[in-house]
């Protein structure tokens, strides 16, 4: 992969790469292994907060409905901890 820097952006790297003692390569591929590991925990925490709001939503407006559905709040709950527990399932 040939993956085009500008010198001033090329000297960046290399200091940073440096500063943590490994090489460029090392360094470049590190950090875009840590950027694509993020995008999955950020679908997971998106989902995570939409679960939340539409919940907080329904008990608002029906919490009778919720309090009914006990077996559905603990698939829910079970969901959000599988979830939690491995985000890149959601990917």
């Amino acid at each position: 992969m040939n993956i085009p820097f500008d010198p001033a952006e090329l000297e960046r790297v290399k200091r940073a790469a440096h500063d943590k003692g490994v090489s460029v390569r090392a360094f470049i591929h590190d950090a875009a292994l840590g950027v694509a590991d993020q995008l999955p925990e950020q679908f997971a925490a998106a989902g995570l907060a939409a679960l939340d709001f539409t919940g907080d939503a329904f008990d608002h407006l029906a919490p009778e409905d919720r309090a009914g559905t006990p077996h559905l709040r603990a698939a829910e709950q079970r969901a959000a901890q599988a979830l939690a527990k491995d985000p890149g399932a959601a990917a």
